[in-house]
């Protein structure tokens, strides 16, 4: 289709709250990690200031070895602390390496921010406080969980045109209405006219206030799909089990 989009990538789902055990750590978990840090990072300390100190003793050594002068041996001394400062905060900077209880809490945070994420968009109240951009990036995150590469369109020029759907090599255009009153045929007329510019085959009519019956008149012989709140609330559903 030739129509500028941009594509959705949802976040996964995860409505069961998390638990710490479930991931093989404990909730002393943080304090466990500090730890594991602070241990690196003293032992990171004592090898930075072992190898910057035997840099220098080296260059007065070399200096002296080669210059047979005291003198010049500290300046050798002397020029290599530039070298070996930047060594040192190369080691001091340097980041403890993940162990499994890095990855395993790392995931566990991860689910716990999905979670919160997903946490209550199965309710009625959600889609229903949802206007323009936000309900059609919500439903467009839905359909990304059924599989579907999911991208919006851009708010002007989009030709009714609000997600586009694809999966298994079919296209699906959708357009999303997030009013508060129930949705006219004329609506419905618009997304049609946009099927056969396209060349769709079939379309998807999602409105959080449902539609006159005039809707339902109108899509009974076209393939266009009418998805309200509880067919929202429904697909929702269907992640759980």
């Amino acid at each position: 289709m030739e129509i500028e989009k941009h594509i959705v990538i949802g976040k996964p789902y995860t409505k069961v709250l998390p638990i710490k055990r479930n991931y093989g750590i404990d909730d002393d978990i943080e304090e466990k990690l500090i730890y594991i840090n602070k241990k690196f990072k003293g032992t990171q300390n004592i090898k930075a200031i072992i190898i910057f100190t035997l840099i220098i003793i080296l260059s007065f050594l070399l200096g002296l070895l080669r210059t047979n002068n005291i003198n010049k041996a500290f300046i050798c001394s002397f020029i290599s602390i530039f070298p070996s400062i930047i060594f040192f905060l190369l080691i001091m900077n340097k980041r403890a390496p993940k162990t499994s209880l890095h990855r395993a809490y790392e995931k566990y945070k991860e689910d716990i921010n999905n979670y919160k994420y997903w946490n209550g968009k199965d309710k009625n109240n959600y889609w229903h406080s949802l206007t323009g951009i936000g309900f059609e990036y919500a439903l467009a995150e839905l359909f990304n969980l059924y599989g579907y590469r999911t991208a919006l369109t851009k708010a002007s020029g989009d030709k009714g045109v609000d997600i586009i759907l694809e999966k298994d090599y079919d296209i699906l255009i959708v357009q999303c209405k997030a009013h508060k009153v129930k949705i006219s045929p004329n609506v419905a007329r618009k997304l049609y006219d946009s099927m056969k510019y396209f060349g769709i085959e079939k379309s998807i009519l999602a409105s959080v206030s449902g539609f006159t019956s005039g809707v339902y008149e109108y899509v009974y012989d076209k393939n266009i799909e009418l998805i309200e709140t509880n067919d929202i609330l429904e697909m929702m559903n269907e992640l759980e089990t």
